[in-house]
């Protein structure tokens, strides 16, 4: 019976610290903004920021374009949507910021509304952060 208690244990810290790693590996910060398109429609953005880069130097950044961008509605909760993305430890690990960005049908990746969109959003984050221009790399759509 002891052994049980032990084993149970074992596994209540393992799980404890795996978690822990999993909510607080994840450092940086989440700047959310929104940005009034051509079509009028006010669709957000989000900038993510390792804690780990030098603020003072221009740093790359790296767009990210999701998927199913056909749908009419934006996703609901931008935010823990991209909390969840992979790209975060590599950004961490990388020394890189991350914009993603947020389209829909009518301002898809493709269309004269989503291209404006993303190409003003970039504008918009080297106004606000410290972007090298010759290191802004474009990633994902589906």
């Amino acid at each position: 019976m002891q052994t049980y208690f032990k084993i149970k244990q074992t596994i209540l810290v393992i799980t404890s610290i795996l978690l822990f790693h999993f909510v607080y590996a994840q450092e940086g910060t989440f700047k959310s903004y929104n940005l009034t398109c051509n079509d009028k429609v006010d669709r957000p953005y989000i900038i993510y920021t390792p804690n780990t880069i030098n603020t003072e130097s221009e740093t790359p950044l790296l767009v990210y374009l999701h998927g199913a961008i056909s749908n009419k509605t934006l996703k609901k909760d931008p935010l823990s949507y991209i909390k969840k993305s992979p790209l975060l430890e590599l950004a961490n690990k990388g020394g890189f910021r991350l914009l993603f960005s947020y389209g829909q049908k009518g301002a898809t990746w493709f269309d004269s509304v989503g291209i404006n969109m993303v190409i003003n959003e970039i504008e918009a984050a080297k106004k606000v952060y410290n972007i090298n221009d010759d290191k802004v790399f474009l990633s994902g759509f589906s």
